[in-house]
């Protein structure tokens, strides 16, 4: 999908005009269907960063923002599995992922427990030795006390 269809796809209201055009001059497609940042990136952000009408964007944010209409909620990534894979398509925030998540468990019969904290769980679940899942930064907050 052209950075153009997405545009056209996403509510008008949601998305702040020259977006599309300001996000295609910064990245471009790559032969194998993803999109790179086109411009110098920093360590922290492979993506890429951008500043438009007075905001900033990461180039994933731009994207995700371009294809559904609405700003991301939790971290930005791409399903894809190149971290710096900027292609609308491609990325995903923390509350697809969820979706996602419980729609496979319903379909595969895979219970777990719901997540008891406000923690990120795509960034602080960590599995023990036994199989049981935890919250990474719970168990450090509460090694913490004194």
């Amino acid at each position: 999908m052209t950075v153009a269809e997405l545009l056209h796809a996403a509510p008008a209201a949601a998305v702040p005009e020259g977006l599309a055009e300001a996000f295609a001059a910064r990245t471009r497609p790559t032969e194998d269907g993803h999109r790179m940042w086109a411009r110098r990136v920093e360590k922290c952000h492979p993506a890429g960063r951008f500043r438009h009408k007075g905001r900033d964007y990461t180039a994933q944010q731009a994207a995700f923002l371009l294809r559904t209409g609405r700003m991301p909620v939790g971290y930005i990534r791409p399903w894809c599995e190149v971290p710096s894979c900027c292609e609308p398509e491609h990325v995903e925030d923390a509350e697809t992922r969820q979706r996602d998540r419980t729609a496979y468990a319903g379909i595969t019969g895979v219970r777990h427990r719901p997540w008891s904290c406000d923690h990120d769980p795509d960034t602080e679940a960590r599995v023990r030795g036994d199989g049981r899942r935890y919250c990474h930064a719970c168990n450090r907050a509460s090694r913490t006390r004194p």
